[in-house]
């Protein structure tokens, strides 16, 4: 009695695994990067303005040509370099996911201390201000990005007043504002060069967000 193999479906043991991206997939999403990288060197070196995209692309070592690939225009491009340093200073903002607000305010301090803030590639924000004025690609990015930077910060704090460690009379998203706020000044005026007390400002709003309770104890 013979016995017929059936077409194999494909699925084994490894079916649930997602596959890796193809080498091609790679190779763009590193170019796209490098792209990106050198937007942010130069950037920060030289301005929005001033770097070519010749040069950019000499920088990031492909040709223009791929350039267009992946990004439409040079205002593309500033958009999504901007996406890429907002997340770096997400990342030094809100810092480990456990860590309580009033905590990653001592942190923002002691890094901006350090100079690991603003991150490497940053862009002066006045520059900024005006790729926003003159694009609304980038604008529209920008807006986005700092209302993500809210909604993100806000649920920090919720997380918080869910376990008394920051006043819960107070709105978590006003108080998100407030930090956003500060914390865009803080830039604005390290860009500016001006002198202030940070860590005074720093133990300032962590009073201000501790429970009523706490703060006349």
């Amino acid at each position: 009695m013979s016995i017929t193999r059936r077409p194999s479906s494909g699925r084994g043991l490894d079916s649930g695994r997602p596959k890796p991206p193809a080498p091609r997939e790679v190779s763009k999403q590193r170019t796209r990067q490098a792209l990106i990288d050198a937007a942010l060197e130069l950037f920060s070196q030289e301005g929005l303005d001033a770097p070519s995209l010749d040069a950019i692309c000499a920088r990031a070592g492909c040709t223009r040509g791929a350039f267009y690939v992946h990004f439409a225009d040079r205002d593309a491009l500033i958009a999504a370099a901007m996406t890429t340093r907002r997340h770096d200073v997400v990342g030094t903002l809100l810092g480990a996911a456990d860590v309580p607000i009033g905590r990653v305010l001592e942190l923002f301090a002691s890094a901006v201390e350090s100079g690991a803030f603003p991150p490497a590639g940053a862009v002066r924000s006045g520059e900024l201000v005006h790729a926003c004025r003159r694009s609304k690609a980038v604008r529209t990015e920008q807006h986005r990005l700092l209302s993500e930077t809210h909604a993100r910060i806000a649920e920090r704090i919720e997380h918080d007043q869910s376990r008394e460690q920051v006043r819960s009379d107070v709105d978590a998203r006003s108080l998100s504002l407030l930090l956003l706020l500060a914390e865009t000044g803080a830039e604005l005026m390290l860009d500016l060069g001006f002198e202030f007390d940070l860590r005074g400002g720093v133990r300032a709003l962590r009073t201000l967000l501790e429970p009523p309770a706490r703060a006349q104890g």
